[in-house]
């Protein structure tokens, strides 16, 4: 289901969208008919009606405005409120009723109110950084920059105020506004993050694999390459190290560096995160070698965090956030760190929403947000990117979730606010790469009575009565799964059959567990043990 279309039933937090986003051009004021407004395609949602900025006489002015829109009628910061954590939308951000000095009103959402430095501290990852918030909601400039406090750069929104609180924390996007400058392209990506002949193959989006990406990605892998060198320290390299490049104008705004050590010798893998235009956002990973002129943009950072990072806390990260940093098209930024497959990149248009995305306020802004990559090139540099991609399926797809049915991402009922943490969850989709394929994408801390974890993939049968299509398998219905080819990390993996059981409303549930058997020819039943995973349904 479309988010556009249903999105006056998602949380206020992605209303916001709608309202501010519609467009790619913001009106920071409720318009007057007949005055001077931004330009073509500008609108402005206010109280159910539209206001848009129509050409007239050889000038752009704000109509009268007309019909419904999809947005709720605005309510004003600091107004009485009747209901303690209700949620509604105020201008340029999202609102909570929440008790102030004894009394309700509505406060900026991610703000507590309590004084300087003690804001909400969402960031997704579980670190404990202050968001730095003063008691006073953030606005903006008439020129689109943001009045922030200091050491803040004025082009983005600062922490608590980004429309949507979990693009927070890490090498990720941190606000959901519309950045500066404002787009003048839809295929902003002009040069290729890297010479061609070092890009071997493209994998695209949805890949998963028990460990960090258990569940679908919306970044590519860019693959370099193998090689024979190894690093100063004699470790060998698993890939061909290749010179990055920035692939259109675009501003730095968070640097990360992870210290690892394998073999007990130590190494450092950097991530960066670029926002390019309005909504539009890049981001790397496994790089090294950074620009100088990158490093000593980090220095300068408003926000500084570190943590014990991975999930087994194999490395030390630190964050360096809200940089504001340009550098053109072209330009050199780092090299590919040779620790992984080659290099990781992903692009972000967070004024749209991902389809079959059920929940995207469980997620960060990568798997609610995350495109392909090559939709926003130039040609020829887009037919020649698309023709890297390995498989049948080109871009892939990051969202699965199909409402009354088991397809789709499933959270650990004990850790649905730590989807960050993909190993407590599991994953029914599509494979990534072969359209004749699905697989079960189960997690290392799941445990399935009967389930090991691994991704285990399998050939869908359309005519049952076992491994049917996941989208076929309606609530309350009893699915069986064999003939399974299993892998974790390099290593087989088995299992006789999966049995699967969903039930749907607004919170949806499966139970799943493994049998040493294979499936038969039914009817099913589930074993005596089970183990339940759930999601919110938003369009229920």
């Amino acid at each position: 289901m479309s988010p556009i279309k249903s999105i006056a039933k998602f949380s206020i937090s992605i209303l916001i969208f709608s309202a501010l986003t519609s467009s790619g051009v913001v009106a920071d004021t409720p318009p007057t008919p007949g005055s001077a407004c931004p330009g073509p395609n500008a609108n402005f949602n206010m109280d159910g009606k539209v206001f848009k900025c129509v050409k007239s006489g050889g000038k752009y002015l704000w109509d009268n405005g007309s019909g419904t829109s999809t947005a709720v009628k605005l309510v004003v910061l600091g107004a009485p409120c009747n209901a303690m954590n209700a949620t509604a939308m105020a201008k340029n951000s999202a609102a909570k009723c929440t008790k102030v000095k004894g009394k309700l009103q509505w406060v900026q959402m991610g703000m507590n109110n309590v004084g300087p430095n003690q804001g909400d501290s969402q960031n997704g990852q579980g670190n404990s950084g202050s968001s730095n918030n003063g008691s006073s909601p953030m606005k903006q400039n008439p020129d689109g920059t943001w009045q922030t406090l200091p050491g803040y750069p004025t082009d983005v929104a600062p922490p608590g105020n980004n429309g949507a609180t979990w693009f927070q924390g890490n090498v990720d996007i941190y606000t959901a506004s519309p950045t500066l400058p404002t787009c003048t392209s839809t295929t902003p990506i002009t040069n290729s993050p890297a010479a061609l002949s070092d890009i071997q193959s493209i994998q695209g989006q949805g890949y998963m694999q028990t460990g960090a990406h258990n569940l679908p990605v919306a970044h590519m892998y860019w693959n370099t390459g193998p090689t024979t060198e190894v690093d100063s320290n004699g470790l060998a390299y698993n890939s061909k190290k290749v010179k990055i490049y920035a692939p259109a104008d675009m501003t730095l705004r968070t640097l990360s560096k992870s210290d690892m050590s394998r073999n007990g010798k130590s190494y450092s893998e950097y991530g960066l995160s670029f926002s390019l235009c309005g909504n539009y956002w890049v981001t790397w990973g496994h790089l090294d070698d950074l620009s100088p002129e990158l490093l000593d943009a980090a220095k300068k950072a408003a926000k500084r965090e570190c943590m014990t990072g991975g999930q087994s806390g194999q490395s030390q990260d630190c964050y360096d956030e809200y940089i504001s940093y340009r550098v053109k098209a072209g330009t050199y930024i780092a090299m590919s760190s040779g620790r992984a497959h080659g290099f990781d990149l992903g692009f972000y248009d967070t004024s749209k929403l991902n389809e079959n995305v059920l929940d995207p306020h469980a997620f960060k802004g990568r798997i609610s947000t995350g495109k392909c990559v090559m939709n926003y090139a130039v040609e020829p540099l887009r037919s020649q990117l698309m023709a890297k991609l390995v498989g049948d399926r080109n871009c892939g797809s990051v969202g699965y979730d199909i409402p009354g049915t088991i397809s789709g991402v499933w959270l650990n009922p004990n850790h649905m606010t730590e989807s960050v943490i993909e190993d407590f969850h599991i994953a029914l989709a599509a494979h990534w790469a072969d359209s004749k394929l699905a697989v079960f994408a189960i997690g290392n801390k799941t445990s399935i009575p009967g389930l090991g974890a691994g991704v285990y993939s399998f050939t869908p049968n359309s005519s049952g009565p076992s491994n049917k299509t996941f989208a076929s398998v309606k609530a309350g219905e009893v699915a069986c799964y064999d003939h399974l080819t299993g892998w974790l990390e390099g290593a087989n993996v088995s299992v006789g059959s999966i049995l699967v059981k969903s039930e749907t409303g607004s919170v949806e549930k499966i139970q799943i567990a493994g049998s040493a058997t294979a499936c038969g020819s039914g009817p099913y039943s589930l074993p005596g043990t089970t183990a339940t995973f759930q999601r919110n349904n938003k369009t229920s």
